[in-house]
């Protein structure tokens, strides 16, 4: 079900809260993020308190003194800009590690401007331009990083808001096993964390960006045979991208850049902070704890390969999926080893996984790394890395690992990178004018994997010479199969040019077919059992709109083939009231979890008989309202059981209502009542559907309105006597007074239908979905039930991306129809009669599609039904029902093109064939027209 559309658009949502301009955003993050110019250091300190309390700075300032990173003595040199940081966390550019001569798609780490700390925070709110006090968006994540940014703020007097953000969408994992993306409970962390802060708190929902901008370019890299790291296109489309503007990245601040872990937890504790000892994140944030093969293969399909021995050449046993590992991995399940495989490398070409014996084994350690798609701090490379040129410096290539030496150096025009023989699949040759980058290695480093990023660092690179990967280097020696025949022995005939020139047309139509044919989208369609695994659950979409069921009674059921009922659902539910034309007459009502009926009286309790409640009709209903500032009204039906269960208590009520506020001297309250039977057009007029309805009128001085409406409301508390004597007291003073909200009333139902909208997760069973009126301590008079609905939309599974519906359409044995995945949408089903049930019987079909190699998403499920619809007389209380009924059988369409080995061996044919047959035609037109001239020169015979 989709979020409302405030909640997409986190930039807009953020504009309006701030409507002069958004001044600045505070993000959760712990590295450090360079030293700033002296002038804007001098401006940008928090309070001395502050200071000493909780914010103790790495190193001391005295009063006038400039501030140094760590590493920089009194009397060095001024770095270079692009080198400006603290010793192996300063400013740094990104760039992706390749180790063959071939391009590999960058991963980018956006860096802008130095960033404020949590000083320029406090000076801000204590200065703010103009006068005005700064409003800051804290991204709250649930975590303790972020929930201590959002105190920090606080304490330094910003005015702030939270923002979290929603990336991942456990729905769409329908079908893969359970999800265990921490999504719920992070903004469930989220939530509490404001709430002890005292702050509001935004989501914005970038599910869909995050999809197509960070997943699929995850996926897309596992399929080229990289190891890439989704976090870091997170933080430049998603984080620096979708939620904070790259204009506004001047504005940012990190309240918590210069503070270790333990002093944020501190922090937390000291405030009560619900997240002081939350556990912290690690692993890629959609994958959670569990396997990341069995992930990876539920959305792409495995690439089995091959172990093979570094050393000995050896195949040592089978891979099931190289896409799940990465270089330095130790390689899991192959037994009869001496010790632990580790993985060197794979071809995902050859399906080959190279493995070394031993954590230290030399194949596993890298000297040099072909880089490209820098990303440089300064906008420029840094001086002294022109052509031919070196730049010593310290990087990284993994998280959490000690910085060490490089030299970082253009790739020259013309030269060619020695790559490790252990890497080989995708070999698409970067842009052209591209420039290359080469990190020499002050040391050997284990692991340098194709795909991450490798971050290089300002400051002295770390003593030692660095080693060159070696290469083999292949020679070819030319073999002529084909011995040279002289020029001079050769002879050209007009024969021989009209057959070499039929033969060259005959050649290009032929290959142009082939070509033709082996490009062709060619599928093949397989019926098998359906292999769901045991207990998978199907997603069941629905938005049904009840002209004549009102919200206030209308469920939804759900009962199954194996015996299973769940009633009322509610979770994943929402109401919108809608009049007869089905139009929307009020904000939707997400439905609650749990509703508890209300209290009667005992059955067997006894009261003398009283008819102390005052009846009105349709004559006198409003001047009784108009002659009571408060009358509460019991719309009932003589045959109702739960009416007759209510009357005793109803009635002993009003007679003690009535005497402690008599007619003559108090006429604040009254209690009367309406017989439905007798009243049928009044009780219809106030939407009355279930018996026994308690409506409370209260006349104030200013008009009621409810959500904009004038209106009276209901009650919805225990029927024992006791609580209605103790509701019409806390009631009474209420009496002509402004409308105040009680906590027993809600507002009555204004419009006579509703729209029911949401989603099920059903087992894959044949079941049917209920759609009818019930309320426990409520009857339903079954002629006043009209179930006549109008089909928004009701689909199986989930909808296809553009991209999957333009590769089902492509792929789809018999096409798509208008209706193919709803085929009950825009549909009205109308009851002519009384009790009249109406029940849709709907075959679903489980197609999956296969794109050739599995395409960006992999393989996916469609869902397809058909549908027989028919009404009915029911002495039962009418319904719409919904029966679906799921074929054990499903379809497989897989996308297949002849091998390009055959396509080759065809064009060899083709080419070959032509030539043999033109040589063999010339051959016998040449020596018939050589007989022919002899014979008319006499010679022959």
């Amino acid at each position: 079900m989709a979020a409302p559309p405030a909640a997409r658009e986190a930039p807009a949502l953020l504009a309006r809260h701030l409507p002069c301009a958004l001044r600045a955003l505070a993000a959760c993050s712990r590295a450090a993020h360079g030293t700033q110019p002296e002038q804007q250091q001098q401006q940008q300190q928090w309070p001395a308190h502050e200071l000493q309390q909780w914010a103790p700075w790495p190193w001391q300032q005295r009063p006038g003194q400039r501030r140094r990173p760590r590493g920089v003595s009194a009397g060095s040199p001024p770095p270079p800009p692009w080198a400006t940081g603290r010793a192996g966390c300063g400013r740094q550019f990104t760039t992706t590690v390749s180790v063959g001569p071939y391009r590999l798609d960058p991963v980018h780490a956006l860096t802008g401007a130095a960033p404020g700390d949590a000083a320029a925070a406090s000076a801000a709110a204590a200065s703010p331009a103009g006068g005005r006090r700064r409003v800051v968006a804290v991204a709250l994540s649930g975590g303790v990083d972020s929930a201590v940014a959002a105190l920090l703020l606080r304490r330094a007097g910003f005015e702030i808001f939270g923002v979290f953000m929603r990336n991942w969408d456990a729905a769409d994992e329908a079908g893969r096993g359970a999800p265990a993306c921490s999504g719920a409970a992070d903004a469930a962390d989220a939530a509490a964390v404001a709430a002890a802060l005292g702050i509001e708190l935004h989501e914005a929902d970038f599910v869909a960006p995050y999809w197509t901008s960070v997943f699929e370019g995850f996926l897309a890299g596992l399929e080229r045979g990289l190891t890439p790291n989704p976090d870091l296109a997170c933080n430049a489309a998603i984080k620096f991208g979708a939620l904070l503007h790259h204009e506004q990245l001047a504005h940012a601040v990190f309240p918590v850049g210069h503070l270790t872990k333990p002093v944020v937890r501190r922090l937390a504790a000291a405030a009560g902070l619900p997240s002081a000892g939350r556990r912290s994140s690690a692993g890629i944030c959609f994958i959670g704890r569990r396997s990341f093969g069995r992930f990876v293969e539920a959305y792409l399909p495995p690439a089995p390969g091959t172990y093979v021995d570094v050393d000995s050449g050896r195949a040592l046993g089978r891979c099931a999926n190289m896409l799940a590992l990465t270089v330095g991995q130790r390689a899991a399940g192959l037994g009869g080893q001496a010790g632990r495989v580790y993985v060197a490398g794979k071809d995902l070409v050859a399906g080959v996984v190279h493995v070394a014996a031993g954590h230290g084994h030399p194949a596993l350690a890298s000297g040099a790394a072909l880089l490209r798609a820098p990303s440089w701090v300064s906008g420029v490379p840094p001086a002294g890395a022109g052509a031919g040129g070196a730049v010593a410096c310290q990087f990284r290539a993994r998280y959490r690992q000690a910085s060490a030496g490089c030299t970082l150096r253009p790739l020259a025009a013309g030269e060619a990178f020695a790559a490790s023989r252990f890497c080989g699949g995708a070999r698409d040759a970067p842009p052209a004018g591209e420039q290359l980058w080469v990190a020499e290695l002050a040391a050997p480093m284990r692991g340098l994997t194709p795909g991450q990023a490798f971050v290089a660092y300002a400051g002295e690179p770390a003593p030692g010479a660095a080693a060159e990967m070696g290469s083999l280097k292949q020679r070819f020696k030319a073999v002529d199969f084909y011995k040279k025949i002289p020029a001079d022995l050769t002879e050209a005939t007009l024969t021989g040019s009209v057959v070499s020139l039929a033969a060259a047309v005959i050649m290009v139509l032929l290959l142009i077919l082939e070509l033709a044919s082996f490009l062709r989208l060619q599928t093949t369609t397989e019926m098998v059992i359906d292999k769901s695994p045991q207990n998978e659950l199907l997603k069941v979409t629905f938005n049904i709109s009840f002209p004549a069921l009102s919200c206030e009674f209308a469920t939804i059921d759900v009962s199954d083939a194996l015996g299973k009922k769940r009633m009322n659902l509610s979770r994943t539910i929402s109401k919108t009231p809608v009049d007869v034309a089905l139009q929307v007459q009020g904000p939707t009502q997400l439905q609650p979890t749990t509703t508890t009926a209300p209290r009667y009286d005992d059955e067997d309790m006894w009261w003398e008989h009283l008819d102390y409640s005052q009846p009105i009709n349709h004559e006198n209903f409003k001047t009784t309202l108009a002659h009571y500032p408060i009358v509460v009204v019991n719309f009932y039906a003589p045959w109702c059981h739960w009416c007759q269960r209510l009357e005793p208590a109803w009635e002993a009520a009003t007679k003690e209502v009535h005497e402690k506020y008599p007619d003559t001297t108090d006429r604040r309250i009254r209690f009367a009542k309406v017989d439905c039977t007798a009243e049928v057009d009044l009780c219809q007029s106030h939407f009355i559907t279930g018996f026994p309805s308690l409506r409370v009128f209260r006349r104030s001085h200013d008009d009621i309105y409810i959500e904009g409406r004038h209106e009276h409301e209901a009650y919805t508390g225990d029927r024992t006597k006791e609580a209605l004597v103790a509701f019409a007291d806390s009631l009474v003073p209420s009496a002509g007074q402004p409308f105040v909200r009680h906590s027993q009333l809600e507002g009555a139902p204004h419009v006579s239908g509703c729209q029911v909208a949401g989603f099920v997760l059903v087992k894959k069973v044949p079941g049917t979905l209920h759609f009818t009126a019930r309320s426990e301590g409520h009857s339903f008079d079954h002629d006043w039930m009209n179930m006549t609905h109008a089909v928004h939309e009701l689909y199986f599974g989930a909808k296809p991306t553009p991209h999957k519906l333009y590769e089902l359409k492509k792929l789809h044995p018999l096409g798509l129809s208008a209706d193919w995945l709803d085929k009950l949408a825009g549909q009205s089903f109308v009851s002519d009669s009384p009790q009249s049930t109406h029940e849709h019987y709907m075959q679903v079909v489980r197609t999956t599609i296969v794109p050739r190699g599995g395409g960006r998403g992999g393989g996916y499920d469609a869902y397809e039904y058909n549908a027989h619809s028919h009404t009915y007389h029911s002495d039962n209380q009418p319904t719409a029902k919904f029966t679906y009924d799921l074929s054990p059988i499903q379809v497989v369409v897989r996308e297949v093109r002849r091998p390009f080995y055959k396509f080759a061996t065809t064009t060899c044919a083709v080419v070959g064939g032509v030539f043999t047959v033109a040589g063999i035609l010339d051959a016998m037109l040449h020596t018939t027209l050589s007989a022919r001239r002899k014979i008319e020169l006499g010679k022959h015979g």
